[in-house]
């Protein structure tokens, strides 16, 4: 998600060690993993491990395809091998979030919903509507920059962690669409069809951005309640002081996922490996004089490769060629490392505290207070 940088002002990813437009360390970088359920049998011991209220009080039924009213549930199908993602409203009616046969993305979708919910609960028994929230921090400023990213792939853990650290959605999120504050033009996106990407995108000199951290926008778009009052419509009108957002490559990255294919790339006469989904992370480039791989700085990264519609121009192939003379990424230090970090919790600082979501016995869960009518 976004951050302001402390020197310079620019919008930056928290996960980025220095800002890409003026060098400074980022004194908030987020270098986190989580050890989250990647399977329904674990998502069910996690939950039992928090200590939560049975299944009849949460209306969260994992592993079961309950029928009822009032309930969210994921379950595997065993006659199609897909994993079903529900809610079911207050009046019986059944909204499917995901069917498929990616059970970690599955997963991951009820899994932030629930720690979503946990987090609700908790606000609503300490009586602090939104306590939970993080930081405050001003919306984006006319005449500032921003410098695209985001953690892309879905169950990638450092992207789970970042998301569940900072992006809470609201019980009263905004709605989808347009809005207009202080003469700036916003968009809230919830097309991606994962909750981790809902979230806002601006518009200024005369292109979009984002994500946008909620905590780092103004204060009366946070919640419907307060973001209503600026919102101007679902669908792009003439009329609107922008562009339209589904014209823009940020909705096609948005689409997917923030996400650019690993492997070779040929731009400009040089060649790029990228060993992460993450479109900002982990990119290198092969230097024909020291016959050896250098790292990218995100920043120096040609901007067509920074997207997946874009980048697939450049793209021609994900495994090493031996008839090159390009020495083969993966018998590089970097690639080991790389393989190490993503197979074990020892390269990253495990900031994602699941305490954070453990039920106290003196906390009380009212389900009645869930908005049962949406779709999710």
């Amino acid at each position: 998600m976004k951050i302001r940088c402390s020197y310079c002002g620019t919008y930056i990813d928290d996960t980025l060690a220095t800002c890409p437009n003026c060098g400074a360390p980022n004194e908030g970088v987020v270098r986190t993993t989580s050890k989250q359920p990647l399977t329904i049998g674990e998502l069910k011991q996690w939950y039992q491990d928090r200590g939560l209220p049975p299944a009849e009080t949460t209306r969260f039924f994992i592993g079961e395809d309950y029928k009822g009213p009032r309930a969210f549930g994921i379950y595997k199908d065993e006659k199609t091998g897909n994993c079903v993602v529900y809610k079911n409203k207050a009046n019986g009616e059944r909204a499917v979030r995901y069917q498929g046969t990616d059970e970690a993305y599955a997963v991951n979708e009820l899994y932030q919903r629930l720690k979503q919910e946990i987090i609700e609960q908790k606000s609503r028994s300490a009586g602090k509507d939104g306590s939970y929230r993080s930081g405050t921090g001003d919306g984006p400023k006319k005449g500032k920059t921003f410098i695209f990213g985001i953690m892309g792939a879905v169950i990638s853990t450092i992207v789970v962690a970042v998301s569940t650290i900072f992006g809470f959605v609201s019980g009263d999120a905004p709605a989808a669409g347009y809005y207009l504050y202080e003469d700036t033009p916003y968009y809230y996106a919830t097309e991606s069809g994962n909750s981790m990407y809902d979230g806002w995108f601006a518009y200024e000199l005369g292109d979009w951005y984002g994500l946008i951290r909620s905590d780092y926008m103004p204060e009366a778009l946070r919640e419907n309640k307060t973001a209503k009052e600026y919102y101007v419509s679902r669908d792009w009108e003439i009329d609107l002081p922008c562009t339209d957002f589904r014209d823009s490559i940020e909705y096609q990255d948005l689409l997917n996922h923030f996400e650019v294919e690993t492997g070779y790339y040929q731009h400009n006469g040089n060649t790029y490996y990228h060993v992460d989904d993450a479109a900002e992370l982990g990119w290198y480039t092969y230097d024909t004089n020291t016959d050896d791989w250098h790292e990218v700085n995100y920043g120096d990264l040609p901007d067509e490769l920074s997207h997946q519609t874009t980048a697939e121009d450049f793209y021609y192939t994900p495994d090493w060629d031996s008839d090159t003379q390009i020495r083969d990424f993966e018998d590089t230090e970097y690639y080991r490392e790389h393989e190490e970090n993503r197979n074990s919790d020892s390269g990253w600082e495990n900031s994602d505290n699941d305490s954070d979501y453990d039920w106290d016995s003196g906390d009380s869960w009212d389900s009645g207070g869930s908005d049962w009518d949406s779709d999710w």
